[in-house]
């Protein structure tokens, strides 16, 4: 039995690293709002999508979190119209990918709420950015700093 146990170990394990080797993450067009103070929030831009190098046709990945050093913390926000029909934000524990679904992170929808920055970001500026998937995959990602449209005319 602690045979057949140790077994099943070794296999989960390779088959777990197999789909976390295949899993290449691309973040592309991401960027941040900027923002003139410290104490203020912002919010994350880009679509993040699964590589065609991946030979899963059906894989699919999870963003559960992000992380950054220039504030309190990130949350994965979302906006929904409620039953008076005004948008309003709110936080969701993840957000899901697959390789034929990218997540589209875009103003008024899905995107990445930093809390609390701790200073002021500048236009141009370059963020680093961790984000986090299950399978134990994480990606490091550059956001660079733009100035934000009025919402409904923001094509950045």
């Amino acid at each position: 039995m602690k045979k057949f146990f140790l077994y099943i170990c070794i296999i989960s394990h390779f088959s777990y690293t197999s789909f976390a080797d295949q899993a290449d993450v691309i973040v592309e067009k991401g960027w941040i709002r900027q923002v003139n103070k410290a104490g203020s929030n912002s919010a994350g831009y880009g679509v993040i999508k699964i590589s065609d190098k991946n030979e899963k046709e059906d894989q699919a990945l999870c963003l559960i979190k992000a992380e950054t050093d220039i504030c309190g913390h990130v949350e994965l926000h979302t906006h929904q119209v409620d039953k008076e029909g005004v948008a309003r934000m709110r936080p969701v524990k993840n957000f899901n990918l697959n390789k034929n679904t990218p997540l589209i992170l875009k103003p008024q929808g899905n995107h990445l709420m930093f809390m609390q920055v701790k200073r002021p970001l500048i236009i141009g500026e370059e963020i680093k950015v961790t984000l986090f998937f299950d399978h134990n995959i994480q990606k490091d990602v550059v956001l660079k700093v733009k100035k934000s449209a009025p919402c409904c005319k923001n094509k950045q």
